[in-house]
């Protein structure tokens, strides 16, 4: 028993400190506004990414609707997230942890197994921050440049779920989403007594549309869901400040002409129970090929396709078996 305790401790550790090289390569990240994140929950997150089709029955879902179901009671749903982030380039490296909460789910019964509900959660992470220590041109000073990075942008969902047919739910919301991304660039002169030049950029989004998902309990061992989320037209104001020191050059505030765009996406799961594992897969089309692309990016945008597969396993457990038989075993690519 203290040999495998050790060795899940150990195994744990390893996984909470182990640093994933990640290349990710979205619109979303093209024009600045982050890291995509695709997780509904933290059993779709260790699934990888699946949660149509095997509805998290301890946690509410943050982005299909049709799923909230169960006891005639409000249900809540809350995820959190740690986030181990290094940067390394010629000039050194620099080594980051974050924290705090990735989305939250509250539904409340209304009629016959129907929730009314609201979910919240992050669509996009922006966090970075480094250093470049260089010279000017023909070495007249020295120089340090900053780059930082901050926000994201997240979608809200007001929603209701209720059963169509027998077997069958279906879910229908209003989405929001919103958010603001902050990029300061700061270079300063070392060697001379000089102020340091700053340029902080601030986006502030905004675009509206709708959610559909729809949840089928085909047998007690096969389960099938989709979800459809309608195109946004995401209006942007943006802020530019520059400065010289703390004294203030220039402080404008515009709305961009034109409007960015979240695409359509599409996406259908199956769900798979045999005694105590249970198999998940999903395919999802978004239609960034479509999208009209802002001005400022040269390359062309392509539709994408996630394919995922997840596997869980819950072995059944009494008081007398070793400590592993009680855990939960998840796994996704």
């Amino acid at each position: 028993m203290k040999m495998t305790i050790r060795i899940f401790i150990i195994l744990m550790l390893s996984i909470l400190f182990y640093i994933h090289p990640a290349y990710a390569e979205s619109p979303f990240s093209s024009l600045g506004h982050g890291l995509l994140l695709e997780s509904a929950n933290a059993r779709s997150a260790a699934m990888g990414y699946t949660s149509l089709a095997l509805p998290d029955r301890l946690s509410l879902d943050q982005r299909n609707i049709a799923v909230w179901s169960g006891p005639r009671s409000a249900r809540l749903g809350l995820g959190g997230e740690f986030v181990r982030t290094s940067v390394d380039d010629v000039n050194g490296s620099d080594l980051r942890d974050q924290g705090g909460i990735s989305g939250l789910a509250i539904a409340i019964p209304i009629y016959d197994d129907s929730f009314l509900g609201l979910a919240v959660s992050r669509l996009t992470r922006v966090d970075y921050n480094w250093a470049i220590a260089g010279s000017a041109e023909q070495d007249w000073s020295s120089t340090i440049e900053n780059h930082q990075g901050s926000g994201g942008i997240s979608q809200g969902i007001l929603g209701i779920a209720f059963p169509l047919i027998d077997k069958l739910r279906f879910g229908f919301g209003a989405r929001v989403v919103f958010g603001k991304m902050e990029r300061l660039w700061k270079v300063e002169f070392p060697d001379i007594e000089s102020r340091a030049t700053s340029h902080l950029r601030s986006d502030r989004l905004k675009g509206f549309g709708i959610s559909m998902s729809a949840h089928y309990n085909l047998s007690p061992v096969w389960m099938f869901g989709m979800s459809v989320n309608s195109p946004i037209s995401i209006g942007i104001q943006r802020q530019n400040v520059i400065k010289a020191g703390s004294i203030i050059q220039t402080d404008s505030t515009i709305i961009l002409s034109d409007d960015w765009d979240v695409p359509l996406d599409f996406a259908i799961g199956a769900g798979h129970i045999m005694n105590e594992h249970a198999l998940a897969v999903e395919i999802a089309l978004k239609g960034w090929g479509s999208v009209s692309e802002p001005v400022e990016l040269a390359d062309n945008f392509e539709d994408a396709l996630r394919l995922s597969v997840g596997w869980e396993w819950v072995p059944e457990y009494s008081a007398f078996d070793p400590l592993w038989r009680s855990l939960t075993f998840r796994g996704g690519v």
